[in-house]
């Protein structure tokens, strides 16, 4: 939930009006990124076939006050720094992600359709 308010709320604030779709099974294949990075403590993009024909996000950083606080904090800094992954959360029409808090950190993966 707080992430796709977070990427709404990012959208806003580029001028993007335009709702998109959640998808929950390529959500649910973003979980399962995210913990083999926990796994590895490190971040890395799923191989081609994986994605299916969507492009991807990864970022990792670390707790601050809140899941709230820390969603939205990489969406707004960590990813929003790569115009590659800005364009995805901007202009994908169909969406799926998810977080996962390991030690402290957090492990975020984003697809959507190119």
């Amino acid at each position: 939930m707080y992430l796709q308010e977070a990427i709404l709320d990012f959208r806003k604030e580029n001028g993007v009006k335009e709702k998109f779709n959640w998808d929950n099974q390529l959500s649910q294949n973003c979980l399962l990124h995210n913990l083999a990075m926990s796994k590895q403590r490190n971040i890395f993009h799923a191989i081609p076939e994986y994605l299916q024909g969507n492009a991807e996000v990864v970022c990792m950083g670390s707790w601050i006050d809140s899941e709230r606080d820390t969603v939205r904090s990489l969406i707004f800094t960590c990813i929003a720094q790569s115009e590659e992954h800005k364009n995805i959360l901007l202009f994908s029409s169909t969406l799926g992600g998810s977080y996962f808090v390991s030690d402290g950190i957090i492990f975020i993966t984003i697809r959507g359709n190119k």
